[in-house]
């Protein structure tokens, strides 16, 4: 009976221990990007040292050539410039974007939403925030504006060519 008590305690005690061990991982796993190379997460942490060019072509379900990858590093560049926000904010609103036009009929990608409201802005002080900015796009094509005519509101508004 004593033997059958401490082997139960042992089993408690290792039991335990695994159960401690196992967040343990996952942080290292998160912070790392380890066993998150195929999961389409809707969001990057702070902690999250994944690249956002990369995730947000991850999420799409395409293969991209390494010349992509370029160009949405150039265009998340260009954007962190213009806005003034990080490229992790960026891709993280841009997802949100994505999220929110599709109920509305609309199936754009983060990646083409972001390169789209880039390049329909200029580098004037009078452009808002990434994510100001997508919600207006939002606003415009709930209100049943199409994609070029929102697009060319935003670049009239927000000063493509001063």
């Amino acid at each position: 009976m004593q033997r059958t008590l401490t082997i139960a305690a042992i089993s408690v005690v290792l039991g335990i221990l695994g159960c401690e061990e196992q967040p343990q991982e996952q942080q290292t796993q998160k912070r790392s990007g380890l066993g998150y190379a195929s999961k389409k997460t809707d969001w990057l942490d702070l902690q999250d040292d994944r690249e956002p060019a990369k995730w947000l072509l991850s999420r799409e379900n395409s293969h991209h050539p390494p010349t992509d990858l370029t160009r949405m590093r150039q265009t998340l560049m260009t954007a962190s410039t213009r806005f003034g926000e990080s490229s992790r904010m960026i891709a993280n609103r841009a997802v949100q974007l994505e999220t929110m036009l599709h109920p509305l009929g609309e199936r754009e990608t983060a990646v083409s939403l972001v390169d789209d409201l880039t390049s329909a802005v200029g580098q004037s002080n009078k452009v808002p925030g990434f994510g100001t900015l997508g919600e207006y796009y939002y606003n415009l094509r709930k209100a049943g504006f199409t994609k070029p005519q929102a697009l060319k509101d935003l670049s009239k508004r927000y000063g493509r060519d001063e």
